[in-house]
């Protein structure tokens, strides 16, 4: 009977110290729960939670405000490929100099219609093959049935000999910017024309363009208008300009089209006296900045190209610094 008086006063004894200790594992539970309490206590209201939101929203909106408001340009592209894989890159890096765009939202809206297999321009203009203008008025009718530009442009100079089929392609909805136009206006202003020089001659400026582009007049015209006299290449070194263009195309870049194309230069630069030469074909600028570290006879400020003069106006069109409507005939 001891024995088990013994074994009933420890039994109550554990028990008594079980009710008045718990254990490890119900101590964190405990603690567990605690924690959570104090979270919730922390936690913010849903009247919080969406201020947050909002205040996220508002911020976004102030960054994306200028972009939402960016006119869309669509792009004629593809002719040729390696000429508009240029013009977006220029596109990009100008964006970057003039509006300091640091984040994607700060670049503007583009759409391009990149079409390698419209036909030889050249050919087309000299009547020895397939008419190209039916071919870019069905890719400018494409942009604008889309509903989602504002404005077009084209990448090529050449092409600009069919620009009616390009305007009947816009169906009087969306307005055509010229590469042209945009270009001859920057040679007046480097220039300074104001009508002749004082000795009442024209002011002469040099023209580096395809055959194409040369015979249909493009430049030339253009720069009439503006009381500036178009200088072209002499017919052999014409026939080399094209060679040139068609071994860019080709991907040569080497020694040999650098040097036919200094050639060029200087024929303009020396024996014709141009105070400005425009660079008048989109493959040009993949070469001819190199040929100003090989040729000291001319500087950077004697061209004026139209890539470029046309990558800086579409621009600032799109961000809305430059009145559209200003650069439409």
């Amino acid at each position: 009977m001891l024995v088990f008086f013994i074994l009933y006063v420890l039994f109550c004894t554990c028990m008594c110290l079980a009710m008045h200790n718990p254990s490890e594992a119900q101590y964190h539970r405990s603690f567990r729960i605690k924690k959570q309490e104090q979270n919730m206590d922390n936690s913010p209201t849903r009247d919080q939670a969406a201020s947050s939101v909002d205040s996220k929203d508002e911020n976004w909106e102030k960054l994306t405000s200028k972009r939402l408001t960016d006119k869309t340009v669509g792009i004629l592209g593809g002719l040729g490929p390696e000429a508009t894989v240029h013009f977006l890159s220029r596109i990009l890096a100008r964006t970057v100099d003039l509006y300091h765009a640091s984040i994607d939202q700060q670049h503007i809206p583009i759409i391009i219609q990149h079409n390698p297999t419209v036909p030889n321009r050249n050919d087309a203009i000299d009547g020895v093959g397939t008419n190209c203008g039916p071919h870019l008025r069905d890719m400018t009718s494409s942009l604008v049935k889309s509903g989602a530009v504002d404005f077009i442009v084209l990448a090529c100079n050449t092409a600009h000999a069919f620009q009616s089929y390009i305007e009947e392609g816009c169906e009087n909805k969306v307005p055509f910017v010229s590469m042209i136009n945009v270009t001859c206006n920057e040679v007046a202003k480097r220039m300074n024309i104001r009508g002749s020089d004082n000795n009442g001659r024209k002011r002469k400026c040099g023209i580096l363009a395809g055959g194409g582009c040369i015979r249909a007049n493009l430049f030339q015209n253009s720069l009439l208008q503006r009381h500036i006299e178009p200088i072209i290449p002499s017919p052999s070194n014409q026939e080399l300009m094209q060679s040139i263009i068609y071994r860019i195309k080709a991907g040569d870049k080497g020694m040999n089209v650098l040097n036919d194309f200094i050639k060029v230069i200087q024929e303009l630069k020396e024996e014709k006296g141009c105070e400005c030469i425009v660079v008048g074909c989109t493959e040009l600028p993949l070469i001819w900045e190199k040929c100003l570290d090989m040729y000291n006879g001319v500087k950077i400020d004697d061209f004026v190209d139209s890539t470029d003069v046309m990558v800086d106006t579409l621009i600032r069109i799109s961000k809305n610094d430059l009145e559209l409507n200003s650069f439409l005939n």
